[in-house]
C-alpha cells in the first residue's frame, strides 16, 4: 500500500512538471507576440499549481513591466529573487539575471512609492488565496524588515503589516512557523474546533482588524492596569471571535512592550484557564518559549487603577461651531491676557473620527488624578476638516485656563501627569506650551525628526502594530527644556492661542507651526523632563499622499523663521 501511495506522488509530480513546462512555454509564446494579457492569464493558471515557481513570478514581472504597471511588476522581481536564492541560491545565475531585469527596470523608471504599497498587498492577498502561507510570511517579512531599503518605510502601511500578522498567526496555528534553535515544542499539536485564520476571518483583514483592535486595547489594560474586569474581557472576545491560544499569543509579542510579554502572558493564562484550557494551555507553553528567547530585562506590568475621576465628555460636533473661520489677522487681535479664564478648570481636547478609539481615550483619560481645587472636562471633536479647525472649535467653547491637546489615539498612563503639568506652569510664568515629543532644536527641511537624534526628546511607548517601542529622553532630571519643535501627540497650554487653520487646514504641520505662534507672543516652549512614561501612541499606518504633506511643509517653511 505504502508502494503504491509512493508511486502515485511519484506519478503526480511527474505530471505536474510537464504540465508546468508546457504552461511556461505556452506563455513564452504569448510573450514573443506581444499577448501580455494572455501571458499573464496562462502564467495565473501555473502558479495555482505551483505557487513558489520563480521562473513563473519572473514571467509575470515581465509582462506587467511591458504593459507598464511598473509597481506591479516590482514586487513581483523581488518575489522571483527571494524564490530563486531559497532553491537555487544566492549568488545562481537565475538569482543574478533576475535581479539584474530588476536593476534594469529601476534605472530607467520612477515608481510611485504609495502605488508600491497596494501592488505588494495585492501580490501576498493573490499568494494568500493560493493558500501558499509559508514563502509567502518570509517573503514579506524580508520586504518590511528591509533596513537598506527606504521603499520598506513605505510599504508599511496597516494592510501590509496587518497581512504579515495573520500570516504569523496562520503559521502559528498550523504548526509550521520555522523555529529558532530547534525549540520545536513552542506549540502543543491539540484538537481544536479552530482552523486557521484565514478560514475564520477570510483574506479581508479589515475584518480581522476589528478583531485585532478589541484584543490589542484589552492587552494594553491587562499591560497598564487600566481595568481588573480582564477574565470577562478575554473570554467574551475568545468566544465571540473564535480566537486560538495561538493568536493571543502572537498578538502579545506585538501589541505590548517586550519586557512585559511573559507577565501579560501569564496574566491571560490565569484568567482564561478555567473557561479555555486548551487556549491557556498554548499560551503557557508559548510563555515559556518566549522566556528561553527574550534575553533582556524583564518587567510586571502596571498595577490594577481603578480609579475614574468621573470628567465630564463633551462630544463636539464641528459642523455646529459658531465661531466660523477667522483671519489670521482678525484673530491676532484677540489678546490672550483679556480672555476670562477659569483657572480652577483643565479641558483635555482630542479630535477624534472614530467611536472605539473615542471611548478608548476618555476611558485612559478618567483614570488621571485632578489635582486639588481643579476640575478636568473632555472634548472631542468630531467632523473637523483638520485638526487646527477642530482646536479652534474647542478652545472658543472651553474657557479653561489649561488646555491639553492630544491624539485620539493617544493613551495617557501617566495618571500624575495633570499635577506635573500644572506645577511647570506655576513655577514658570514665562512657559505656554508643553511638550512630550519633539526636538530642541529644528533642521532647515522643516522635518523634526530630522534632527539629529540627541536633540530628540520622546517621552512615550509607540505603537505602529509590528511592535512596541519604549522611547525614553536623553534627560530625565525632572526639568525642562527649551523646546524647537512639539510633535500634536501631546501639547498642553496655559493661554489660548489661534491655531492656524488659515494655513494648516488639514493634518500636517498644525502643531510645529502651533510651537512657532507660541514664541511670536513671547511665551516659552518646552519639554517635561520626566522618569515616568507619559502615554502610549499608536503610529498612524495609513498612508497619507506625499504631495499633501509637501504642500503644507512648504507652507510652513514660507511662513516661519525655521531659526526662530
Amino acid at each position: 500500500m505504502a508502494n503504491n501511495n509512493n508511486n502515485n506522488q511519484n506519478n503526480n509530480q511527474s505530471n505536474n512538471e510537464q504540465i508546468l513546462t508546457d504552461i511556461i512555454l505556452k506563455a513564452s509564446s504569448y510573450m514573443d507576440n506581444s499577448s501580455f494579457d494572455s501571458a499573464l492569464n496562462t502564467i495565473q493558471n501555473g502558479l495555482s499549481i505551483s505557487p513558489d515557481n520563480y521562473e513563473l513570478i519572473f514571467m509575470s514581472a515581465l509582462c506587467y513591466e511591458q504593459i507598464n504597471e511598473i509597481e506591479t511588476a516590482y514586487y513581483r522581481y523581488r518575489l522571483a529573487i527571494y524564490l530563486s536564492a531559497r532553491d537555487t541560491g544566492d549568488s545562481s545565475d537565475d538569482t543574478a539575471l533576475i535581479r539584474n531585469e530588476l536593476n534594469r527596470m529601476c534605472e530607467y523608471t520612477n515608481a510611485d512609492k504609495y502605488k508600491l504599497a497596494v501592488s505588494l498587498e495585492q501580490l501576498i492577498l493573490e499568494r494568500i488565496h493560493l493558500k501558499e502561507y509559508n514563502s509567502t510570511f518570509y517573503f514579506l517579512k524580508s520586504v518590511l524588515y528591509d533596513v537598506n531599503h527606504t521603499a520598506s518605510r513605505i510599504v508599511m502601511t496597516e494592510g501590509n503589516m496587518l497581512l504579515f500578522i495573520m500570516l504569523e498567526i496562520c503559521l502559528s496555528e498550523q504548526n509550521t512557523y520555522n523555529l529558532k534553535d530547534n525549540l520545536s515544542d513552542r506549540f502543543i499539536d491539540c484538537s481544536s474546533k479552530f482552523t486557521n485564520i484565514f478560514s475564520r476571518y477570510g483574506c479581508d483583514y479589515t475584518v480581522f482588524h476589528d478583531v485585532y483592535r478589541r484584543i490589542r486595547f484589552i492587552l494594553r489594560h491587562i499591560r497598564f492596569g487600566v481595568s481588573s474586569d480582564y477574565h470577562k474581557e478575554l473570554t467574551d472576545v475568545i468566544s465571540q471571535y473564535s480566537v486560538t491560544g495561538e493568536m493571543l499569543a502572537v498578538l502579545v509579542e506585538y501589541c505590548i512592550d517586550p519586557p512585559c510579554w511573559c507577565d501579560t502572558l501569564d496574566k491571560i493564562y490565569k484568567f482564561i484557564l478555567s473557561d479555555y484550557p486548551i487556549q491557556a494551555e498554548l499560551i503557557r507553553r508559548y510563555s515559556i518559549w518566549i522566556a528561553k528567547q527574550y534575553s533582556g530585562t524583564t518587567q510586571t506590568c502596571m498595577p490594577v487603577e481603578c480609579h475614574n475621576n468621573h470628567a465630564a465628555v463633551t462630544y463636539l460636533d464641528y459642523n455646529n461651531r459658531i465661531q466660523q473661520s477667522l483671519e489670521y489677522q482678525e484673530a491676532s487681535r484677540y489678546e490672550t491676557k483679556c480672555r476670562t479664564y477659569d483657572n480652577s478648570r483643565i479641558s483635555i481636547i482630542f479630535c477624534t473620527n472614530d467611536d472605539s478609539y473615542c471611548e478608548e481615550c476618555i476611558l485612559y483619560l478618567r483614570r488621571l488624578y485632578i489635582p486639588d481645587n481643579m476640575h478636568l472636562d473632555i472634548i472631542a471633536v468630531k467632523n473637523a476638516p483638520g485638526m487646527a479647525a477642530g482646536y479652534n472649535a474647542a478652545m472658543e467653547y472651553s474657557n479653561a485656563r489649561y488646555k491639553i491637546y492630544i491624539h485620539h489615539d493617544t493613551f495617557i498612563i501617566d495618571t500624575h501627569i495633570l499635577s506635573k503639568l500644572i506645577n511647570v506652569f506655576n513655577n514658570n510664568p514665562d512657559v505656554g506650551l508643553i511638550g512630550n515629543s519633539g526636538t530642541t532644536r529644528m533642521t532647515d527641511d522643516g522635518i523634526w525628526w530630522s534632527s539629529d537624534y540627541y536633540f530628540y526628546r520622546i517621552n512615550i511607548y509607540q505603537d505602529n502594530l509590528l511592535n512596541v517601542a519604549r522611547c525614553t529622553p536623553s534627560h530625565t532630571d525632572g526639568t525642562i527644556d527649551d523646546a524647537a519643535a512639539i510633535d500634536g501627540i501631546f501639547m498642553a497650554t496655559c493661554t489660548d492661542i489661534y491655531w492656524r487653520e488659515d494655513l494648516f487646514d488639514n493634518w500636517h504641520f498644525y502643531d510645529i507651526s502651533q510651537t512657532y505662534e507660541f514664541r511670536k507672543h513671547g511665551l516659552r516652549t518646552v519639554f517635561l523632563n520626566d522618569t515616568d512614561i507619559t502615554l502610549l501612541h499608536e503610529l498612524s499606518t495609513k498612508p497619507s499622499p506625499v504631495d499633501y504633506y509637501e504642500k503644507y511643509r512648504q507652507i510652513f517653511l514660507n511662513n516661519y523663521d525655521i531659526r526662530q
